[in-house]
């Protein structure tokens, strides 16, 4: 772990999606502060769970529709949410979107669809950063939203090499 302000790390992780999603005709946007998101986290592994959640995000959400990342921090925490307005989810699937090998629509083939670990995976990364994740949906088209919490970092951090 380190610590670092994660404001370049999704700044990036932005700039790397939004070709991707105006490829497929998508609006992505991101709400991020300048600075100030201070945690103590495995930069690799917050990546991969954030591309996972793009990634979904990407897939479910059909042209003319938006995704967005949003950063913010509370007293306690960083608070990171990707929303899209895509496909949704049932409110019988919410409780078990994180399970290993689950799948809402079992009839998708694996090679477009998945095997139904990528948010499995995600969530135990996350809890291993002491942090945790959820999901929730207003129903099936209506969009969903993944918001992980991480442990805010109090101490302060090396001034930046980079400027």
């Amino acid at each position: 772990l380190e610590e670092i302000d994660a404001t370049p790390l999704l700044q990036d992780i932005y700039a790397n999606f939004s070709p991707v999603a105006a490829e497929e005709g998508i609006d992505l946007s991101a709400q991020l502060p300048d600075r100030g998101l201070l945690t103590q986290i495995d930069a690799a592994r917050i990546k991969q769970v954030l591309y996972n959640l793009l990634s979904n995000a990407i897939r479910h959400t059909p042209a003319g529709g938006c995704i967005t990342l949003q950063a913010r921090t509370t007293e306690n925490e960083i608070d990171i949410t990707v929303s899209d307005t895509g496909e949704g989810v049932a409110a019988e699937h919410l409780d078990r979107v994180f399970d290993r090998f689950y799948r809402i629509d079992p009839a998708r083939a694996h090679d477009t669809g998945g095997i139904g670990l990528g948010l499995a995976i995600a969530k135990a990364i996350i809890e291993a950063h002491n942090g945790r994740m959820s999901v929730s949906s207003a129903g099936v088209g209506k969009g969903a939203s993944f918001t992980i919490w991480l442990p805010r970092y109090r101490g302060d951090l090396p001034p930046r090499l980079d400027g």
